[in-house]
């Protein structure tokens, strides 16, 4: 038998409203969050990625005593100073909506050549690395994203 109640539906319409609101704020934290956490492991990826020693030409240190091997063409870049493998940004966006938020996760690399060296040029093969990442953290995000909200 149903209980009987004195409020309203309009009571009631406004407890269910600001209930859902908190469910909804709770969940885009949550969102906010893992996006975090997702950027980190984009960054993760990017420093197991460009982490390796190059099999192509070895050339001289300019000013230096020593070589340095390069990266063949279509091999990950090779580490000489390490600056394109340690200047990234991290960037959790998110744009709100009415009904929650959509979260975007990324990275972008500080130095001006790093497209030149995934993508190539006239003059020097591509050097695949952007892919890699992405391939690289696919698993961990998708784990992070995949587990459930608690409201």
């Amino acid at each position: 038998m149903p209980k009987h109640t004195t409020n309203s539906a309009a009571e009631e319409a406004e407890y269910l409203k600001v209930e859902m609101d908190e469910v909804v704020q709770s969940m885009n934290k949550q969102a906010q969050s893992r996006a975090r956490r997702a950027t980190n492991a984009l960054r993760n990826s990017a420093l197991d990625v460009l982490s390796g020693a190059g099999h192509g030409r070895t050339y001289r240190l300019p000013n230096e005593k020593g070589t340095y091997v390069a990266s063949a063409p279509g091999e990950t870049p090779a580490v000489r100073l390490g600056d394109l493998r340690k200047k990234w940004r991290q960037y959790s966006l998110a744009k709100g909506m009415a009904d929650g938020a959509q979260i975007t996760a990324r990275i972008k690399s500080d130095m001006p050549y790093s497209d030149y060296l995934d993508e190539g040029t006239s003059k020097m093969a591509a050097r695949p690395y952007k892919q890699k990442i992405i391939d690289d953290a696919k698993p961990k995000i998708i784990r992070i994203y995949g587990k459930h909200y608690i409201s």
